[in-house]
């Protein structure tokens, strides 16, 4: 049977020769091989055509390949921003790749079996991961490394699961490991024996996002956009648009910290232009959430509403929760200054619930995470001398100070936003009849009564100063005019939050902390980079 006859896909004539010799099997391979690597279609086309390829698979018995199908669907499926068919999908692949994994049947399994599995725990840890489920991700990656040797056949899986935890540490701030995972991956690509085109394009071009991003996350701008255009110039080696996309949108967001914002408009609307090509609705999300604050930025609020409602649409279609929690609350701005309150609280409320939800997900890791550290270093201790064990001591009880550090912070978020609902809510009352005044009498005591807990300002300050003990003082040695407010913004900037993170913090503006921040470093460094000046500190 010639499958090409089966599918709507059309290959070349060269790989139709191809298939005249080849079993059932091979041949789904190379159908299925050319659908996922072909440029010229977008991520709507190649999923069905890969449904199509699933379909002949199954109805062949053909188990390895309809796992492995799966897995491709599933990544299709993760590039349109359909997160939740991505998972169902991958769970799906990771019962079939169970079964033809297990000890049973391994001797007479496809010699790739093990690879698939691991690919597909890879992903489904990557999905997780994109849904804000920082837990279940680390899971599925250590679960994942557990099984992954150095053999050449592991390559990949081992390449992708080091590469998604170099990104999940980023995102927990855990920058150290970060980059230690992306480099063991840059080492393993450059020591084995790949043609350079695929050593470039599969790779390095991943790999080099993700140190970009961390010269971006650390304020070193220049070497980050350094970075990202050396990686574009591989792309169009490639004719590439995907991953050409995704820089464009990373240097957007440079342009955008440096208030360039005539040129990060010019780069998102280019990487706009990309998206009937490749069709990912979760880039397409990004790329408006951002054109949106730029119209922000320069008080285009009607326009600004008007990209955020597009936006909002097509994350709440795809359940992109993450993405929600930046437009309910850059919502809630734009109808703030949009003389609209009561919209503006309706969405403040929205971000707040959906941000209380991220923070507890992501807290669980956070923990987790103190607790490994925290054996390792029991681990140490036992077998160190006398001296070595005191410095392992401090630097475990370092990093529960910071732990508490970050929850107090948390505390005080959760405190604002309760707060700034209470004064929503009277201000409400003030016009409201006794009906709705009962009701919202019954809110503010269930506010009153889940902020009892009244973690402060002090608090805070305390277990920083213990981690950073000279901060302050260095502050004050460079300017003794430095308001308490302005010393506390700097605290932020040291513990390396962005201005979206002190945003989600205060419950303020953009615009606030933009202010802020220039005021500061009009004070402290005029002529320099205020997040560079202040780590040094």
């Amino acid at each position: 049977m010639m499958i090409a006859k089966k599918i709507s896909y059309k290959l070349s004539n060269e790989n139709l020769k191809k298939l005249e010799n080849l079993s059932l099997e091979e041949q789904i391979s190379l159908v299925n091989q050319c659908i996922f690597e072909d440029s010229k279609i977008n991520h709507t086309k190649r999923l069905k055509y890969q449904y199509e390829l699933l379909k002949i698979s199954e109805s062949n018995k053909s188990n390895f390949q309809s796992a492995y199908i799966l897995n491709l669907i599933a990544q299709t499926n993760t590039q349109l921003g359909d997160l939740k068919s991505a998972l169902d999908n991958l769970l799906n692949a990771e019962k079939r790749w169970k079964k033809i994994t297990d000890k049973k049947y391994i001797k007479s399994a496809h010699p790739m079996s093990l690879n698939g599995m691991l690919l597909c725990l890879a992903d489904i840890g990557n999905v997780y991961m994109k849904m804000g489920l920082f837990d279940q991700a680390m899971k599925y990656f250590e679960n994942g490394l557990k099984d992954t040797n150095k053999d050449d056949d592991c390559f990949v899986p081992y390449f992708k699961l080091h590469y998604h935890l170099s990104e999940i540490y980023m995102e927990l701030n855990f920058d150290t490991k970060a980059k230690q995972m992306i480099n063991r991956c840059i080492k393993r690509v450059e020591s084995f024996p790949f043609s350079d085109n695929t050593r470039s394009y599969i790779y390095l071009i991943p790999s080099n996002m993700v140190l970009a991003a961390l010269y971006m996350k650390k304020g070193n701008y220049q070497e980050s956009i350094d970075i990202y255009n050396k990686t574009l110039s591989m792309c169009g080696k490639f004719n590439d648009v995907i991953y050409k996309q995704q820089i464009l949108i990373e240097i957007g967001k440079i342009n955008i910290k440096l208030s360039d914002f005539n040129k990060a408009e010019k780069t998102f609307k280019k990487a706009e232009s990309m998206h009937k090509k490749i069709g990912s609705e979760l880039k397409l999300i990004t790329i408006k959430k951002y054109l949106s604050q730029i119209l922000i930025a320069l008080n285009k609020y009607e326009e600004a509403k008007n990209i955020l409602s597009e936006a909002k649409k097509i994350a709440e279609r795809n359940n992109q929760e993450l993405h929600l929690i930046d437009i309910y609350r850059d919502l809630s701005e734009v109808y703030e200054n949009l003389s609209n309150p009561k919209d503006s609280f309706k969405y403040n409320k929205m971000h707040a619930k959906l941000i209380s939800d991220y923070y507890i997900n992501k807290n669980k890791v956070l923990i987790n995470e103190n607790r490994k550290t925290i054996t390792d270093l029991s681990n140490a201790i036992k077998e160190k001398h006398q001296i070595e064990t005191l410095k392992d001591i401090e630097m475990n009880k370092k990093f529960q100070i910071k732990n508490q550090t970050t929850k107090a912070l948390y505390r005080i978020k959760e405190n604002n936003i309760l707060e700034s609902l209470k004064e929503d809510i009277n201000k409400i009352n003030i016009k409201a009849d006794n009906t709705i005044k009962k009701h919202t009498k019954s809110m503010l005591n269930k506010i009153s009564f889940y902020n009892q807990d009244k973690s402060t300002w002090t608090d805070f300050e305390k277990m920083f100063i213990q981690i950073h003990t000279d901060f302050i003082d260095n502050l004050k040695l460079i300017n003794p005019n430095l308001s308490m407010k302005q010393i506390r913004f700097c605290m932020f900037i040291k513990m390396g939050m962005d201005k979206y993170d002190i945003c989600n913090l205060l419950n303020v503006t953009t615009r606030a902390v933009e202010q802020q921040r220039y005021r500061i470093k009009k004070i402290l460094c005029p002529t320099k980079n205020l997040d560079q000046f202040i780590q040094q500190l």
